[in-house]
């Protein structure tokens, strides 16, 4: 039976951090390859057309130009016509005469100060420090099990070889919904291979953040749990318990977050369902692509 302990047997040491940036001021090749790729992504993000932005794009632009301009979650209202409903578009549903976005506010959050720094350009710039923040994590997640040289290829493979380079530059969430995903991963691991398990709140926080930005980052908690009771540590009854406590502010915050913009405390909802959230529209779409 596995354990925390025996589980750090299997594959390379983890360096400790202070090691690790002393190694990379020691090796200059290594750390001018990292400083031209950080200048990489930090020139694409403002080289990149702002093109016109709609469906999902326009939601999560509208998102962050209300909260930077008016610290709102709302994207709109009834134009200025006394009486008149609410003027929904596609993602988005009425609450007290407002519209609201059917995704998790906390991207508006994270969002609004590059906005209010750089405009569209800055949502850019934050998904290209978060897919930057992504490609090290994946580094440190492979170097955790195998030798340096295969952590190097995982990082470039998903770095070249993902749809990870699709939502570099875009203003999607995806990027920054997937550094705390890998961030949670990450703290676990390193929670379980080092007996430190205050690590494991640190993962589960990650997670609560997570579903801020994008629901579907819950799963990483699940993915952690699931691996904890059955690999990690089966007989280990504390680390799952800490992993949804250091969860737990996180979830609370996105319930307080829709109950402002649905009435619904609960950290997963988009709101009134809309057609576009059942299972059977897309049946077809399955069973077609089989």
């Amino acid at each position: 039976m596995q354990t925390p302990h025996s589980y750090a047997d299997r594959g390379a040491k983890l360096r400790p951090s202070q090691n690790w940036l002393r190694g990379l001021v020691k090796d200059r090749p290594h750390a001018a390859m990292i400083a031209a790729f950080a200048a990489f992504l930090i020139r694409g993000a403002f080289v990149a057309p702002g093109v016109p932005f709609i469906i999902d794009g326009g939601i999560y632009l509208d998102m962050a130009r209300a909260m930077a301009e008016r610290g709102s979650l709302s994207i709109g209202g009834n134009g200025g016509v006394e009486d008149a409903p609410a003027l929904v578009k596609l993602l988005t549903v009425a609450h007290d005469g407002k519209v609201m976005p059917q995704y998790p506010s906390g991207y508006a959050f994270f969002a609004a100060p590059f906005y209010m720094l750089f405009g569209v350009h800055g949502l850019m710039l934050m998904n290209a420090l978060s897919f930057g923040l992504c490609v090290w994590l994946t580094y440190r997640l492979a170097r955790m099990f195998y030798p340096e040289m295969t952590a190097r290829w995982s990082a470039g493979v998903f770095a070249i070889a993902t749809f990870a380079p699709t939502y570099m530059f875009g203003i999607w969430p995806h990027m920054l919904a997937l550094a705390f995903w890998l961030g949670a991963i990450v703290a676990a691991v390193h929670a379980a291979r080092a007996a430190r398990r205050d690590l494991f709140l640190l993962a589960g926080f990650l997670v609560g953040c997570g579903v801020n930005i994008r629901v579907d980052a819950f799963l990483a908690g699940l993915i952690i749990f699931f691996w904890l009771r059955l690999f990690a540590g089966p007989g280990d009854r504390l680390s799952p318990l800490l992993l949804f406590i250091g969860a737990a502010p996180g979830l609370i915050f996105s319930a307080w977050l829709n109950s402002l913009k649905f009435g619904a405390f609960t950290p997963f909802s988009y709101g009134e369902p809309t057609g576009l959230d059942s299972t059977a529209r897309y049946l077809p779409i399955a069973f077609a692509d089989q």
